[in-house]
């Protein structure tokens, strides 16, 4: 069984894989379970755990996810089309805050590296 932090690390890497491709639907379920797995986890915890395994790992997740989620990209793009394209109700009930707490999550890690 797959930790919450090995999770996490996966959908950072996911993103931006499949955000190219033609698979834009499947980026948007990875953008809700992303945000789902950091509000239901213990952060330090995951963070902890991400940065104990390398520098470079903890580095690259914590860079994709503030890059792809800080508030200061424009975040109302990214959430019309996860609205538009991923239909599930909790999908619909995220917020372009839900969102910036996965950036948040990206700065705790980096405070966290080795």
């Amino acid at each position: 069984m797959a930790t919450a932090a090995a999770l996490i690390a996966l959908k950072a890497g996911a993103i931006p894989r499949r955000s190219g491709g033609a698979s834009a639907a499947k980026v948007d379920s990875d953008i809700h379970d992303l945000v789902r797995l950091v509000q239901h986890s213990d952060i330090g915890a995951i963070a902890d755990e991400i940065a104990s395994h390398s520098e470079e790992l903890c580095s690259w997740v914590a860079s994709t996810l503030v890059k792809r989620f800080s508030p200061q990209q424009d975040l109302r793009y990214t959430h019309a089309h996860l609205r538009r394209l991923h239909n599930s109700p909790d999908a619909q009930d995220l917020t372009q805050d839900d969102l910036a707490s996965v950036a948040e999550f990206g700065h705790a890690i980096v405070t966290t590296q080795p």
